[in-house]
Order: structure tokens, then sequence, then C-alpha cells
């Protein structure tokens, strides 16, 4: 029978090496984000919900968006949103369609592109509109979690 090794634990393989905190030991952080929409925003606009510190690791994260139909038709005119951060605009989440109801859901977990990447640098975390049926007052709110330290 093999054994087979995770890539973490074979770097650690190598004599002097050590992992990151931020792959081992780290702490958790919690990077929290609200937006009250103004009923204006349209297709490619983009809403920006956090900074990230350069090392940061996404481990995961939520939202709650409250339903968004300003024409009252249900998803015939949808509202769609993505999130992201640069060369990744919907690497956290992607459409979300907060038409007929409210929406709470998990972001950034195992399978998405987000979960694990590590930030090269400071990073904006964003909303961009893809579709837009959005009324004045709807309540976008939730958080990332992260490991950097």
């Amino acid at each position: 029978m093999a054994t087979f090794k995770s890539d973490q634990l074979a770097q650690l393989a190598t004599p002097g090496s050590l992992n990151h905190t931020n792959v081992k030991g780290g702490r958790i952080r919690v990077a929290y984000f609200s937006y009250t929409t103004s009923g204006t925003e349209a297709a490619n606009d983009t809403i920006e919900l956090v900074k990230l510190p350069k090392g940061a690791r996404i481990l995961g994260g939520s939202i709650h968006l409250d339903q968004m139909d300003k024409t009252g038709d249900g998803a015939v005119t949808p509202t769609t949103l993505n999130i992201g951060y640069a060369g990744a605009p919907s690497a956290v989440a992607s459409n979300l369609g907060p038409n007929a109801a409210a929406v709470d859901q998990d972001i950034a977990g195992p399978g998405t592109a987000a979960y694990g990447a590590e930030m090269a640098g400071e990073t904006t975390v964003f909303m961009t509109v893809v579709a837009s049926d959005i009324p004045a007052g709807a309540k976008v709110e939730g958080h990332l979690l992260y490991v950097v330290d």
C-alpha cells in the first residue's frame, strides 16, 4: 500500500522548510461587509466590499442578499451578481440571483476558485452586477474568512 502526502506535508520533507502561517498555525480573521443598494446599480457596475491584506489565504464566508426585483416580475428581469477580485471577478461566487426571494449562501468555499487562494498583494474583493433589476434599499451583508498570520 502506497502513502501519499499533501503538498504542504511534502514541502516539510525538504530540510529547513516550514509552511507559512497562512497554511498551518495561523489565526482566522473575519472581513465583514455590508451595503445598501441605491437602485441605480447597472450591468457592469462594481461594488467594493472589503480589502484583504497581502498574503491572506481565503477560507470561506457567507452572504445575505435581500430580494432584488425592482420590477416585481420574479426572474423575468433578473438580477445576477458575481463576487471576486482583479483577475478573477467571479472567483468568490458567481451567478447569485436574489430575484424571487432573499438569498443566504456560503461563498468562497471548497470548489470555488477563491478557496485557498493566497493574495499576492492587498486585494479588493468586489461584487459585479451582471444583470440588474436592483431596487433602492436592498441589503447586502456578509463576511469572508481568511488567514494571514
